[in-house]
């Protein structure tokens, strides 16, 4: 298969060598598996949950939109556990962790799964894989936690819902940035 060109560095000849394409075949996926198991069992499950409540939703009257699905969101995921202040004020506190699998939209899901990947797998060869679903439930309640704290504090509406990885992501980043 023909691929693009590149000339090797530091040289002036005319001489091209072709550029290696990067792929991912199941050998990759599978020493992915093996070596980030935490990593890929939190993806996967954001998949699973995403793709139910996608499920749930289109079979509803009426049926979200191609574009909400998209970009703007399937609206709340109270069924698969997001977050409100009024769950919080109900003594609802198993949502400080289930609020960090929901995601809204396919924008959302795409670029928490991305953030994830790049950060998950990178502390998980620093740490492990245990360690990584502790800090994993950590920084997903504390964050949580806080935010709700801010929230209040700011006299947000109660009924808004919150949800994804976003706060595990900032954690991370936070840990690489004390860490690394």
């Amino acid at each position: 298969r023909a691929g693009r060109m590149i000339r090797p560095p530091g040289r002036r000849s005319s001489r091209v060598i072709p550029a290696r394409e990067p792929r991912m075949n199941l050998r990759v996926i599978a020493k992915e598996l093996r070596d980030f198991p935490a990593t890929a069992l939190f993806r996967a499950s954001w998949l699973l949950v995403f793709a139910a409540m996608v499920a749930l939703r289109l079979n509803e009257s009426p049926a979200p939109t191609a574009w909400q699905v998209l970009f703007t969101g399937l609206g709340d995921g109270r069924r698969f556990g997001d977050l409100t202040l009024n769950d919080l004020a109900a003594g609802e506190y198993w949502r400080l962790i289930t609020c960090n699998f929901v995601h809204y939209s396919v924008i959302h899901i795409g670029m928490n799964l991305f953030a994830f990947y790049l950060l998950g797998t990178l502390l998980e060869s620093w740490y492990g894989s245990w360690a990584l679903v502790t800090i994993y439930g950590v920084t997903g309640v504390g964050g949580n936690a806080l935010s709700a704290v801010a929230r209040t504090a700011i006299g947000a509406s109660p009924a808004v819902h919150s949800g994804g990885g976003s706060v595990v992501i900032m954690g991370l980043i936070g840990l690489c940035a004390a860490a690394g």
